[in-house]
């Protein structure tokens, strides 16, 4: 199955962005920045308009919602090997693999052609 690549990239950077804005407001460690809710804003917002252009449906609304924990969790789990006295990230890291994983099977990378 042939999916669009953009609303599954910008998903991911909402997804990024959105945890990252998170951390910066709730997390000592990390400083403050305005840049990742400009970042999450402008990606939320062209989201927007491909939506407006192509309804997510089906597959695409899956793999959006698997790229969107995949930023989210990558970046979590990202943080806390930059900080480790914030906890553990392994549960984080089995979580981005089988998303991985399973985006991957279902962008057809594991096809022989």
């Amino acid at each position: 199955m042939n999916l669009p690549r953009v609303p599954l990239l910008l998903t991911f950077f909402i997804g990024l962005s959105g945890n990252a804005s998170l951390a910066a407001l709730t997390i000592e460690q990390v400083n403050f920045s305005i840049f990742p809710f400009i970042a999450c804003g402008l990606a939320a917002y062209q989201f927007y308009m491909v939506y407006l252009k192509t309804p997510i449906e089906g597959l695409l609304s899956k793999a959006s919602l698997a790229s969107f924990l995949l930023g989210a969790c990558g970046y979590s789990a990202i943080l806390r090997v930059q900080h480790p006295e914030i906890g553990s990230n392994f549960l984080l890291l089995m979580v981005c693999l089988g998303l991985i994983m399973w985006l991957a099977y279902k962008l057809e990378w594991f096809s022989v052609k």
